[in-house]
């Protein structure tokens, strides 16, 4: 690297703390830029901070530097959603499932990009593949001891399969009450669920269903991908779910 390219690159890295410093600003919440940590870091930093979180009565969120992240925050954060009377969880699951299995709308949502989901041991959203290098990220406090209710304060959902943010906080909700899981990973276009504790075979078999119809994917029990989700999630302590696809970005950007 010569000097003209060192001096470059220090000014990008910059640009874009300070976009970034300036997004987290506009949302009003305490929060922390992250830097020089692995992927173990990380998960031990925001186990320490749930804990800590659940006695001082706030919720920790990670989230990586997305600009369509903050625009799409920014967009739902005007409906000002109401946490006091969400709708019922396992009614949203449900619903969403009888969506799914009604024609060939959630095949051609999956052949678009959209409903994808899988277990894995540690955040991913908050690296890049390519490089195998830690992304620009923030520690984000939110006022709240209710951990769904992250959905209504980083509302990010509701295009395309996506859920709603009222939706989102349901389901989140009864996974949290069954399964002491929590929203962890917020991204522009993917969210990562993380679990403190392992599941039993029950309880995955309970989860398989509603995580099918949480990503918007149509397929029942003895679908391929439903099967391998059983086999993986079982030492697995995070959940990741995508949605975005390129009509969702067309839409965000008219």
């Amino acid at each position: 690297m010569n000097l003209f390219d060192d001096i470059y690159n220090k000014r990008a890295k910059k640009k874009a703390e300070d976009e970034f410093a300036a997004a987290l600003d506009a949302l009003g919440y305490p929060c922390r830029l992250l830097d020089g940590m692995d992927e173990r870091g990380i998960i031990e930093l925001y186990a320490s901070e749930l804990e800590k979180g659940g006695e001082e009565g706030y919720f920790p969120v990670l989230a990586p530097y997305e600009r369509i992240l903050f625009e799409l925050i920014e967009r739902n954060r005007a409906e000002n959603f109401d946490a006091s009377e969400l709708p019922s969880g396992a009614e949203v699951f449900a619903k969403r499932l009888e969506e799914r299995a009604l024609g060939g709308e959630g095949a051609e949502k999956l052949a678009n990009g959209e409903g994808g989901f899988s277990a894995l041991e540690s955040f991913s959203l908050l690296f890049t593949e390519f490089t195998k290098s830690f992304r620009m990220c923030a520690l984000i406090l939110l006022p709240t001891d209710k951990p769904w209710e992250a959905a209504l304060l980083l509302p990010f959902g509701g295009s395309g399969s996506c859920p709603a943010p009222r939706e989102m906080a349901a389901m989140l909700k009864k996974w949290h009450e069954s399964f002491g899981a929590v929203p962890a990973v917020f991204s522009g276009e993917a969210l990562e669920v993380y679990l403190p504790r392992s599941l039993d075979e029950r309880e995955l078999r309970e989860a398989a269903g509603e995580i099918a119809a949480f990503s918007g994917h149509n397929c029942d029990e003895s679908d391929e991908a439903i099967l391998r989700f059983m086999t993986e999630a079982r030492d697995k302590c995070v959940w990741r779910f995508s949605w975005m696809s390129q009509t969702n970005r067309n839409e965000l950007n008219k």
